[in-house]
Order: C-alpha cells, then structure tokens, then sequence
C-alpha cells in the first residue's frame, strides 16, 4: 500500500504556554479523528509528529492512523528549528518509502510547521537543505507563522508556501488545525484517484490565516518583545512561566532607570516541560520587570531569587525581610526587597 506520509512540526517553545499549547493539543486531537473519519486518509495517511523547543524529538514516528497515539506536547525553552528541519529531513530518509524498480514507494510527503517565533538555534543551513528537497520535488513543505512574532521572512527561506495565522488565541488555532485537517484530506482522495498529492491552499479561512504578502516576508522580525521566567509556587512547588511584554518607549522599573521596561502580562502553569533548558546564560535586571503577574497556584503577587539562582512566587505583604523556603532547592533563608539579575527563558 503506498503512503501519504505528513508530517507535523510543531512548536512547543515557553512562548506557547497557556492557551497556545492547549490549543495545539485540542486541534491535534480533532485532525486525528476527522482524517479518522474520511475513508481515502484513513486508506493512506501516516502521520507523523515532530516537536521543537530547546531541541527537536519526533514523539510520534510515520504510523498509519489507526495506529497513531496522542503524545504529550513537551515544552522547552528555545525554539530550536534548525534541529526540527534536520530531524523532518532524517525521518524522511528513513521512514518514506522510495520506488524502485520492482514497486511504486510513497507518495510525496506532506510537511506542515507551525511556529510562533523566531529560530534560536543555527537553521540556515537546515532551512537550504529542506528548500532544496522541495524544488526536487521530494516534498511538499507549507510554514505557517502563528501571532504577530512569527517571522514570515525567515519562513520563506524554508519554504515558498508561508501562511499567517493572525492571532495565537484557541479559535485562530481551532481554524488552523480544521484546516490542515482538510487538506490532508484532500490530498488523500487525490493520491488514491489520481497519484497526484499536491493541495490546494487557496481555500484558507481567511478571516483567521492567510497567505504571506511580499510586504510580511520584507518586514522586519520583531524580537524581545517578551521576557519569559521559570517560577515555581512556594506553597504547592508547581512549575509556572511568567510572560512579560515590552513597554515601548519606557526604561527600567516604572519608567525609570536603564534598559527596556517590560510589564508582566500573564502567568501560564505548565505541566509538562523539559527542565534541562531552564539553565540559560540570558540575564535582564529585575528593576526591568514591572507588574509581576500573580502565581497561578496561589496568587502570591510577587516573586524571590535564591542563592540557588531559581526564582520563585513569594508573599507581597511584607517589611523589612521574611523567610522562605525555596521551591527549587529546599534551602530556607531570608529575604529581602532589592534588585538584582535573574535568568531569563530563550523564547
């Protein structure tokens, strides 16, 4: 039986915590069970899942769909897309089958990346070599930017075929994945009518995603708009990331002082994710953070550093100093109001 192989690249970066990465889970489970649900995908879809964040897994290998398994999204600090682009290129010399002489091979896969930001890793090279297998015709690769940090520029150096989703909220993401649903469907019927496995994707919801402009790909990619901090709750020691937003125009805590101000907009607690990239050599000063989003466990409304160089929630009702226990490393001390640097996430 020949194969429509698809691929999905999915990030799972700390800028997709909260209701990005629940969405992407929802979706992903409603594309399993419409192309479930359609006899041409269920006769030839193998879908396969590959996520990024601090570096690149493929959680689910090529499976037909009634074989596929959920997985669970795995977040990381870092959006390493350079090493989800090596990795999608291993997987298909491994997993896609070719033709020889003697049988027809799969057809040609389908590829989909979706990301919300900007590569932290080196992916040049990676995004060459994937758009190279495209104009060989070895792959049908389509990127699409989610929310307004995507950079659709650096997008279309992977791929011409660059959408835009225009908000990361769970309706814009609902969309998308329906979306994708439908034209792997598509894609389905047409390699068991016809052989031929090109998609059509004129027929977007436009009102959510729509195609790259020359104007998107030319503008500018906007970075540091937000800081992300790992916290832990003092009281339940569940794991949280705190999300703050560049304040334009202002300089240090309150307006005042050196460097760009950031104000905390939200706190996302996070179930799964990847400890081994919460040490990070990024750095901002704390009197560059205003407005600390309260903990979502407890509703501590500010936050302490420990000796151990961790952060974590902390009571504002205070003078002087207080001691605390720190959520991380156990170690009780005092605490005290000051500024210092503190670790920051990779985005």
């Amino acid at each position: 039986m020949r194969r429509l192989p698809v691929y999905l690249l999915i990030d799972c970066s700390e800028s997709m915590a909260g209701e990005a990465i629940q969405a992407v889970e929802s979706g992903l489970g409603s594309l399993i069970s419409f192309l479930r649900s359609d006899p041409y995908a269920l006769e030839s879809v193998a879908l396969s899942v590959i996520t990024f964040g601090n570096s690149a897994k493929q959680v689910v290998p090529l499976t037909d769909l009634t074989r596929f398994k959920m997985p669970d999204l795995v977040m990381g600090s870092g959006t390493a897309l350079g090493a989800a682009l090596k990795l999608f290129e291993k997987c298909m010399a491994t997993e896609v089958m070719a033709s020889t002489a003697e049988r027809k091979g799969d057809f040609k896969p389908m590829c989909f990346i979706m990301t919300d930001g900007n590569p932290t890793d080196a992916w040049e090279a990676a995004a060459n070599q994937i758009k190279s297998k495209i104009s060989g015709r070895k792959a049908h690769v389509i990127a699409v930017g989610c929310g307004p940090d995507a950079s659709a520029g650096k997008l279309s150096q992977i791929t011409d075929e660059v959408l835009l989703a225009k908000d990361m909220n769970a309706e814009t993401l609902k969309q998308l994945f329906k979306w994708v649903s439908a034209s792997v469907a598509t894609a389905s019927q047409a390699v068991e009518t016809t052989g031929d496995s090109r998609i059509n994707i004129e027929k977007l919801p436009t009102e959510y995603i729509e195609k790259a402009s020359k104007a998107d790909i030319a503008k500018e990619s906007t970075e540091d708009q937000f800081v992300f901090l790992h916290s832990k709750c003092i009281e339940s020691k569940g794991f949280y990331i705190m999300r703050y937003k560049r304040q334009e125009g202002k300089k240090g805590l309150f307006g005042l002082g050196k460097g760009a101000s950031y104000a905390g907009v939200a706190a996302h607690p996070v179930a799964n994710f990847d400890f081994s990239s919460t040490e990070s050599e990024l750095k901002i000063s704390a009197d560059q953070l205003d407005q600390p989003p309260a903990c979502p466990y407890c509703a501590n409304s500010i936050w302490g550093k420990c000796d151990c160089g961790r952060i974590h929630c902390a009571p504002g009702n205070f003078e002087g100093s207080i001691e605390l226990t720190c959520s991380w490393c156990n170690k009780t001390d005092r605490y005290e109001m000051g500024t210092f640097d503190v670790g920051r996430g990779r985005g």
